[in-house]
């Protein structure tokens, strides 16, 4: 016999337990109101997506058959229902009519072994992972441990399952276990799951921690120095140095030379302006920025004051005059002042270095 179907956001409710539903969706409403004129039993089904559902694909074919105990209508047409959980089902033949699921419950097997010692044992293992674990605040572990003695098995696994937050699959695979012990060994995996997260989340916690401390004692130090220097009466010369770095960042440089330059500025500004080496590094600087890195001065090239500087300032060595005007042709020519290497011969003394 087909029974109507509640879908469920993100809850997936035990049997064995009395349980509050607040439905504000007419939907549901309406789902609720039909159950109530029929048979008063609901299948409560998880869905797959955070929206309701619109097909049967959508709903899991596991739920929670219960009976509707009461229904408290409010004014804004929505309703609160007291309902009691049976059995674990599997949903068949689901289909959809007019917004309303309905499908054929089938119940599963299921063995209640809440008081054997092996079950009680893992049951307070459960609690003892728990008690480790960090919760919300409103999961506190008293409370975990009055529904230890006060409420059964159900309530129990109900309660873990809430307090962790275990994904809907797991919950499905947990309602459809064949007995309490099995069901207890699903959470214990589920929490030690949580264990190594929370381990991978502590490491890139300290991980965080440490690359913030590093950058905050940078930061502290630099300050200090600032201070140190405004005592000295260099303070001005802080201002100096970053002028000279946005001169270097604004020149026409060409990128190797430009990340030179900073790498040495970097190191000059580490050096009081007044050692020996932070004064080198600043003239090094000063010379780099001076030099018309975005000009070019085109040289005429002029054969007939090259002959005559050549002889000159030298007598004789034809040969070598002529080859060196040859070299000043082809690079007229060529308009390129790359090429061959002149490579000059000869006893010292003859005017290698100043025929060069």
């Amino acid at each position: 016999m087909k029974e109507f179907i509640l879908p469920l956001k993100d809850l997936v409710i035990q049997p064995g337990l009395t349980v509050p539903i607040y439905l504000d969706n007419q939907i549901s409403v309406a789902c609720m109101d039909a159950a109530v004129a029929g048979s008063r039993q609901i299948i409560l089904a998880p869905q797959h997506k955070w929206n309701y559902p619109t097909s049967p694909d959508e709903l899991f074919n596991t739920g929670t058959l219960a009976d509707v105990i009461q229904i408290l209508r409010l004014p804004d047409n929505s309703i609160h229902t007291i309902v009691q959980t049976k059995s674990a089902v599997s949903i068949s033949d689901i289909s959809v009519k007019d917004g309303l699921f309905s499908g054929i419950p089938k119940e599963l097997p299921f063995t209640d072994d809440s008081t054997f010692e092996q079950t009680i044992a893992l049951r307070d293992k459960v609690a003892d992972q728990l008690s480790e674990l960090a919760l919300p605040r409103k999961f506190r572990i008293d409370k975990l441990n009055s529904i230890i003695e006060n409420y059964p098995m159900p309530a129990f696994i109900d309660a873990v399952i809430q307090m962790t937050s275990i994904e809907t699959e797991s919950a499905v695979k947990i309602l459809c276990a064949p007995n309490y012990r099995d069901k207890l060994v699903l959470l214990l995996e589920q929490i030690g799951m949580m264990f190594e997260i929370a381990k991978i989340d502590a490491s890139i916690s300290r991980r965080v921690q440490q690359q913030l401390e590093g950058g905050q004692r940078t930061h502290v130090l630099q300050e200090k120095l600032k201070a140190i220097q405004k005592e000295l009466g260099e303070d001005s010369d802080e201002m100096d140095i970053e002028n000279l770095k946005k001169r270097i960042e604004e020149s026409a440089m060409p990128k190797e030379a430009k990340d030179k330059a900073l790498s040495e500025w970097r190191r000059m500004r580490n050096h009081n302006a007044m050692s020996t080496e932070g004064a080198v590094l600043k003239t090094y600087l000063d010379e780099l920025l001076s030099m018309p890195w975005d000009k070019s001065d085109a040289v005429p090239i002029d054969l007939t004051k090259a002959r005559a500087a050549l002889d000159s300032e030298h007598s004789g060595m034809q040969p070598i005059k002529e080859r060196i005007l040859e070299h000043i042709a082809v690079m007229r020519k060529t308009g390129n002042a790359s090429g061959s290497i002149l490579c000059l011969v000869g006893a010292p003394g003859v005017g290698k270095t100043s025929l060069g």
